[in-house]
């Protein structure tokens, strides 16, 4: 079965910035695609006045489902935190507008 959970490891968090070329912050948080101990994919985003998603990453054969999902499940996480507007990276932007 695959969940989709908030991060809460900082040292998985802080690889996952690594991974992105993004520096770590206590504003920074991740969500993850796993199929049980196997990571499937991860959206990256930052929260402050907004919600600012940096990237969703996983395999491009799945973009279609997990993509989807951890985009739906970040802006969800959003609004059930009170974060009622985002942002999207450019780069991010680009991807969805083309899937």
């Amino acid at each position: 079965m695959i969940t989709m959970t908030k991060e809460t490891n900082t040292q998985k968090l802080r690889k996952i910035c690594e991974n992105e070329g993004v520096e770590y912050t206590e504003k920074i948080m991740a969500i993850t695609a796993m199929d049980k101990d196997e990571l499937l994919g991860y959206s990256l985003f930052s929260t402050e006045d907004r919600l600012c998603l940096i990237n969703i990453s996983t395999n491009p054969i799945l973009w279609n489902i997990i993509g989807d999902g951890l985009f739906r499940a970040t802006l969800n996480f959003g609004v059930e935190n009170g974060i009622y507007s985002a942002k999207i990276e450019k780069k991010l932007l680009e991807r969805l507008k083309g899937s």
